[in-house]
């Protein structure tokens, strides 16, 4: 923003109050505010009413707009004793002026006349050397408050320094030095005055007015409470050759020995071994403590009520008080009275059963086996002819097996597509599966839902109703619905029923025209260029079904319909005779059907009944004509 004066700026405004004037152009033969001064500009205005009673003179800001604006920053002198004037209405005119306060002016000898002008006005500013005497002559050298003395200015002079004059001795050497910068490690500096560096303190550096130490402290975690190391002596820190600390771990190469309780958080290791492979930590989440042996996978996890043991475990001793969760592989020398569930696997067995084990024992009774099931493998040394010819007792009567017991080559069941059921073993069951419009029952597979016992029953996209008496069928998608009928020698349909939601079509395919009859007789059939009907088409008309009868009105305004003759865009028909609907619903709206709003369709029917009128018409006008030949 710029201060500007400019010559032949004038404008109109019609603003009233003491707010920011809306200018309204220029004036004839003048510029506008915006042309002479400038966008954003500072200048100074005056402006005055019609009768010249009110006017002001001040200061302004311009700005472009619509419409352009001066603002009233500064009022310098008003008819309001220099304060903002309260326009009234009505057009007033306002110019940049000059005002005479603010003007230096020329005497008859062209020398500026400047008044009234003190010395201690200037309060800022520097007054150049050419408006100082060659000489200046400072009574009081205190009033040198600021700046720097050039060094030719001291050359073999003397200052006096309290009270005592002291000679410079020739010129003052100031050397080449123009500033301190405060290196790393450093602060302060400067390029001025008396310069100051120090050392900078960090982490673990604490610096004094004339030392530097370590301060061990700021290594340590939470302050002094939990300091891992306690200084002695008046060395900033003694040497521990056995204990370091990276920042994250504390490491003891030799023992160490705690007389206080050791805390770790949650899932924190103590770790042992080479490698950190041995562990001991706690999981609160689970609740448990862990000792491990990472290589080897083996845990001990002790919980509130049992010892959980994870990897072999060979126990000298009798284990008591304890519940083992896992199965017990590892373990030897076990009773085997303590054995008081579950099932001992083959693997359990050596290969040759020992005497004592009852490898030999004989006369074994079979209803010992009082559960389970013996597997196959044990059954496979039992060779068939050992059943030839034997019996097996089932439900107490003996069964003869009369030959070989043929067990077969399959060995499961799978319910395939459509299927559901199938196993491996046992007896086993396939059941058809039911799905969409299928349901099945213990002998039987029926399409869809029993429509005798079901009030509405459904399909996919298809309900029957049987409500009240009636039956109805009903079905749609999104789109609508459509029923397609389709005779055996048929590529696509023979003929469609579609609903859309806005019509009814009854289409039939290509050369298939859609007939539609009264008994054995076709009545009415679609054709490739229309509709054929046989017999008579007839509108129910009788007075029993009317209301409201009056006549109807000749009206002229048939007689401007036009006929025409067209071919049809789809290429169905052509040379075919018929109106324009959107002519006939100009003058006889009635008689169109539209469409969305615009005309359509055109009811031939009842354009009759106006063609009759016309007739009619037509015939009195005859009438008239004859009886006045024949008068």
């Amino acid at each position: 923003m710029a201060f500007q004066i400019a010559d032949r700026v004038k404008e109109t405004t019609t603003t009233t109050g003491t707010g920011t004037f809306d200018l309204g152009g220029a004036v004839s033969q003048f510029q506008t505010f915006v042309a002479g001064i400038g966008n954003g500009n500072e200048t100074y205005y005056s402006i005055e009413d019609p009768t010249g009673t009110d006017w002001e003179v001040g200061i302004g800001t311009v700005t472009s707009g619509a419409p352009d604006t001066l603002s009233r920053d500064t009022v310098i002198s008003s008819s309001n004793g220099g304060s903002l004037v309260n326009f009234g209405a009505g057009e007033k005119v306002v110019f940049s002026t000059q005002p005479a306060s603010k003007t230096f002016i020329l005497s008859s000898d062209n020398t500026a006349v400047i008044s009234n002008i003190n010395a201690s006005t200037l309060t800022a500013g520097t007054l150049d050397d050419a408006r100082l005497s060659a000489n200046v002559t400072l009574n009081n050298a205190s009033t040198i408050s600021t700046g720097t003395l050039d060094q030719d200015r001291l050359a073999n002079s003397s200052i006096t320094i309290n009270g005592t004059g002291v000679s410079l001795g020739g010129s003052i050497n100031v050397g080449d030095i123009e500033g301190v910068t405060a290196g790393d490690g450093l602060t302060g500096g400067g390029t001025t005055g008396a310069v100051t560096l120090n050392v900078g303190a960090g982490t673990g550096i604490d610096v004094t007015a004339d030392a530097v130490a370590v301060d061990v402290s700021d290594f340590m975690t939470n302050g002094a409470n939990n300091r891992i190391v306690t200084a002695t002596g008046t060395d900033g820190m003694n040497a521990e050759t056995n204990l370091t600390f990276d920042g994250s771990t504390l490491a003891v190469t030799g023992g160490a020995t705690f007389t206080a309780n050791v805390a770790l958080g949650d899932l924190d290791y103590i770790l042992m071994g080479p490698t950190g492979e041995y562990q001991i930590y706690h999981d609160h989440a689970n609740g448990v403590s862990i000792i491990s042996d990472a290589d080897t996978g083996g845990k001990i996890r002790v919980q509130a009520d049992n010892i959980d043991l994870t990897g072999p475990v060979v126990a000298s001793s009798t284990v008591n008080a304890a519940t083992f969760n896992g199965s017990g592989a590892g373990l030897t020398t076990l009773n085997a009275s303590n054995l008081s569930s579950g099932t001992i696997p083959d693997a359990r067995f050596p290969a040759t059963i020992p005497t004592s084990s009852g490898a030999n024992l004989t006369n074994l009774n079979a209803s010992n086996v009082s559960s389970g099931t013996l597997p196959n493998a044990r059954l496979s040394a039992v060779p068939n002819s050992v059943l030839d010819n034997s019996s097996i007792t089932i439900n107490g009567t003996g069964v003869s097996l009369g030959g070989s017991i043929n067990v077969g080559d399959i060995t499961g069941v799978t319910a395939g597509n459509g299927l559901t059921g199938g196993g491996t073993t046992g007896a086993v069951t396939l059941n058809v599966g039911a799905g969409t419009g299928v349901t099945v029952a213990a002998d039987t597979v029926s399409i869809g839902q029993n429509v005798a016992t079901s009030a509405a029953p459904t399909f996919q996209g298809l309900s029957i109703n049987n409500t009240g008496g009636y039956g109805s069928m009903e079905m749609g998608g999104p789109s609508g619905a459509y029923i397609d009928m389709k005779s055996p020698f048929a590529d696509d349909y023979d003929a469609r029923i579609i609903t859309t939601g806005s019509d009814l079509q009854l289409l039939g395919a290509t050369n298939i025209p859609v007939k539609l009859g009264y008994g054995s007789s076709i009545k009415l059939a679609t054709t490739a260029t229309g509709i054929s009907v046989t017999g008579t088409v007839v509108e129910s008309s009788s007075l029993a079904y009317k209301e409201n009868v009056q006549p109807l009105e000749f009206n002229e305004a048939i007689y401007n319909v036009n006929a025409v003759k067209y071919d049809r865009k789809d290429g169905s028909s052509k040379d075919e005779v018929g109106v324009i609907a959107e002519e006939l619903y100009e003058v006889l709206p009635d008689l169109v059907e539209c469409k969305d709003g615009k005309p359509d369709a055109v009811k031939y029917t009842k354009m009759t009944m106006y063609l009759l009128e016309a007739l009619k018409k037509q015939n009195q006008e005859i009438q008239l004509l004859k009886e006045k030949l024949n008068g």
